[in-house]
């Protein structure tokens, strides 16, 4: 078996630091660490771009490949982990903390990521860590990991393995789009109030049906949240809640394998459901016996420590919470799709924001989420919304479980990429059904 190494195949060109106040203005997109992955792949939750100079060896274009030679955590999974710039970033700079691959030999570039994606090299990443406090992986270390020569299988499975990512990019795609139509319809019933100010002008509300259009007001009057639709109310979070859904304030004991538990980290900006894929798992025992309850379909998720205000609704029940998440339960005053929108949505977050208590990390206590103030629609336009979002939350449910498969099948092909033995017949993997 012929072996190159890393270093046989690219050189690195490390990016710069950057000045904060040109943050936001036109420019190409600042790819640090926060873009990529834990063991690899693209991230594309909260990109800003940069307006300052950017020299062109800093610079990075579709198809292009950087990495991370350090990780801020201890666990390593950042560390020499690969992102590859998808056709959705134009233009892309790096950071002081990501570095290019410039290639400078010949070889599949498609090849190369997916060694880059392996768990045989992520594990060499890691048993070469540097560090303490903050993990680093010199150069000599990433070069000297062994790229075994591209043959037929290793061709074969480096396609599937482009097919299920692009599967996986399109399904995320989808959800975002079902996303952000969901949350276009809140903005306009419910922030905006766009079918209440047609009817005032005495016009039909645009894209509602004549039924629909019927249960909303034609008048909007003062409240303690300003202008609102006639006859809705204003209610306090404590009168609309029905239950708090926590453990006992301290972590349980935690196995390898088991029931998934759930930390402010698994509930993704890009997702409306939480991430099972979890490192800290319980026993069915401890799931059964340590923890004060459960949640149920239909909770809703915050984050109340660290990161404020990252929300998830709950499909699966099969996972615990951790104690820095925090469920909530709906369905006798407000209906949970609603609660789930108002809770994502800016008013709501602002007035979190406001009622923080800032000590080693911020968090927001039980008792002053009960004071934020809640419009409350009649029931009838409540679940009128619940029936047009409940079936794009379901779309994007039906994706996020393909999504799980999908990954489950590329982390089955990943180890065999070096070894370059076949144990299923890839030629009949489909994923288009």
């Amino acid at each position: 078996m012929s072996f190159k190494s890393i270093g046989d195949y690219v050189e690195l060109q490390r990016g710069t630091t950057y000045k904060s106040a040109l943050l936001d203005q036109e420019g190409p997109y600042l790819l640090g660490l926060g873009s990529i992955a834990r063991d690899g792949g693209f991230r594309s939750e909260k990109l800003r771009t940069y307006g300052g100079p950017s020299a062109d060896k800093l610079l990075v274009y579709p198809g292009d490949m950087y990495v991370s030679l350090k990780d801020v955590t201890q666990s390593g999974d950042l560390l020499g982990s690969v992102a590859r710039v998808p056709d959705t970033v134009k233009v892309g700079r790096m950071t002081q903390d990501t570095v290019k691959l410039c290639f400078k030999s010949d070889i599949s570039k498609e090849y190369f990521y997916w060694i880059l994606r392996s768990p045989q090299y992520r594990q060499h990443c890691r048993s070469h860590a540097t560090g303490t406090t903050n993990l680093g992986l010199s150069r000599d270390d990433f070069f000297s990991f062994a790229v075994p020569e591209l043959t037929i299988s290793r061709e074969k499975i480096t396609n599937v393995l482009e097919d299920i990512e692009s599967k996986i990019n399109l399904n995320s795609q989808t959800n975002q789009t079902l996303e952000q139509v969901a949350q276009a319809i809140f903005k306009s019933w419910f922030v905006d109030f766009d079918p209440v100010k047609a009817k005032m002008k005495g016009d039909q509300p645009e894209g509602m049906d004549v039924a629909t259009a019927s249960l909303f007001p034609e008048k909007l009057v003062e409240s303690e949240l300003g202008l609102i639709p006639e006859g809705w109310e204003v209610k306090p979070f404590k009168k609309v809640i029905d239950k708090y859904v926590d453990n006992r304030g301290k972590t349980p004991p935690i196995v390898e394998e088991g029931i998934p538990l759930v930390e402010v980290k698994h509930l993704p900006e890009s997702s409306a459901f939480p991430n099972l894929s979890t490192d800290k798992r319980v026993t069915e025992e401890t799931f059964n016996t340590w923890f004060r309850v459960h949640v149920e379909p239909k909770d809703v998720l915050i984050s109340t420590v660290g990161t404020i205000g990252r929300t998830s609704f709950v499909k699966n029940t099969n996972f615990g919470i951790a104690q820095n998440v925090l469920g909530l339960r709906f369905g006798k005053i407000v209906e949970p799709e609603y609660m789930f929108y108002t809770i994502k949505a800016h008013r709501f977050q602002h007035d979190m924001d406001a009622r923080l208590v800032t000590t080693v990390q911020s968090s927001i206590k039980r008792k002053d989420l009960d004071t934020i103030d809640i419009l409350v629609p009649p029931s009838n336009v409540q679940k009128e919304f619940c029936k047009l979002v409940g079936s794009l939350l379901d779309g994007q449910y039906s994706k996020n479980a393909e999504n799980i498969n999908l990954a489950s099948l590329r982390d089955i092909l990943l180890p065999k990429l070096l070894s370059g033995e076949i144990e299923l017949d890839i030629a009949e993997v489909n994923l288009n059904d």
